[in-house]
């Protein structure tokens, strides 16, 4: 369900954890346009998970 209509779930907000996020990547058949946002998002991953913490904190406030 969405936050946004108030039906949560009671781990929605939760993270997914790093061996299931990357066990679905492993699944994706790619483009190279894709390859390269991928190993973008790997490389900087720690600072676009911080990025979207700090994003949905201002967005709950």
């Amino acid at each position: 369900m969405s936050s946004t209509n108030g039906n949560v779930r009671a781990n929605e907000l939760y993270p997914t954890p790093d061996n299931v996020v990357d066990a679905l990547l492993a699944q994706l058949v790619l483009n190279h346009a894709a390859e390269l946002m991928q190993y973008i998002a790997k490389s900087h991953y720690q600072t676009l998970k911080k990025v979207g913490q700090n994003l949905i904190a201002v967005l709950i406030t």
